[in-house]
């Protein structure tokens, strides 16, 4: 495999992501979250943190954004599952902004997106632009690995 091909960057990592998404023709990428059932949602839809994670991570000393905005949201409706994505090319030190984002994500219990979701707040801003990136990214992926003869 050519390294240079695949850059270890979160753009990458996104592509791939939505890559495993949506249907494609066989190819070297399989879509297992399309297979399973999973759609995109959103993209870097901004989450509120709920109050009460908030206030325990203060009084925990933890720092904590009270915002998160994974990459993507792929949501499940046959099993009402969603599933937030966030793309790092690197780790990082529990002191680094991107440790918040992350305790940020975490604190996002399952009911609490559930809440989210059942309200409809996946669906605002980010619902027609995902709607257009998937239109165009199927369309490049179909022609981009269409048989030669």
């Amino acid at each position: 495999m050519n390294e240079t091909l695949f850059a270890p960057t979160p753009l990458f990592q996104l592509n791939l992501m939505l890559f495993l998404s949506w249907p494609a023709p066989p190819s070297f990428v399989e879509p297992i979250f399309w297979r399973e059932g999973f759609e995109l949602r959103s993209i870097a839809p901004s989450i509120g943190v709920p109050l009460e994670a908030l206030a325990r991570a203060q009084t925990a000393n933890l720092p904590i954004q009270p915002t998160a905005s994974p990459e993507l949201v792929l949501e499940q409706n046959s099993q009402q599952q969603l599933l937030l994505i966030e793309c790092k090319s690197s780790s990082f030190s529990p002191a680094s902004s991107t440790s918040q984002q992350s305790r940020a994500l975490l604190a996002c219990t399952g009911p609490y997106l559930q809440d989210l979701r059942s309200q409809n707040l996946f669906t605002a801003e980010n619902a027609e632009g995902a709607e257009k990136i998937q239109e165009i990214s199927a369309c490049s992926a179909c022609s981009a690995v269409k048989p030669t003869l």
